[in-house]
C-alpha cells in the first residue's frame, strides 16, 4: 500500500468531521487531494460565499490542520453557481457533495 493509500480514509474522514455543522444550504461539494506533505481542500458554492460560510470553510481547515500537522492545508472557497456542472472540478476524491 502507498502513503496515498494510507491517508485516504484519514483525510477524508477528517474533512467529513470537520463538516459537520458548518455545512450551508449553498455548499454544493467539498473535493480535496493530499500527498506526504500536503493536503489541498476545494468548497464550491452556489452564489458568492458570505462571510459566514468562508468563515466556516476556515474552520474546516483548522480541524483537518489539528489531525494533519505534519501537512500543509489549503482550503479555497469557489463559486461555482448551479446548472454549472460539478463533474470536472474533482482533485483526487469528493470529500461531500449535495444531491443536486
Amino acid at each position: 500500500m502507498n502513503e496515498s493509500q494510507i491517508l485516504r480514509p484519514r483525510v477524508l474522514l477528517s474533512i467529513q468531521r470537520a463538516l459537520l455543522g458548518e455545512v450551508s444550504a449553498f455548499l454544493r461539494g467539498v473535493t480535496c487531494s493530499w500527498d506526504e506533505s500536503s493536503i489541498n481542500i476545494k468548497c464550491y458554492f452556489d452564489g458568492e460565499p458570505s462571510e459566514n460560510d468562508q468563515e466556516s470553510m476556515e474552520c474546516v481547515a483548522s480541524e483537518v490542520m489539528a489531525d494533519f500537522p505534519e501537512h500543509d492545508v489549503q482550503i479555497n472557497t469557489i463559486r461555482l453557481d448551479k446548472p454549472q456542472s460539478l463533474k470536472d472540478q474533482s482533485l483526487m476524491t469528493w470529500a461531500y457533495l449535495r444531491k443536486e
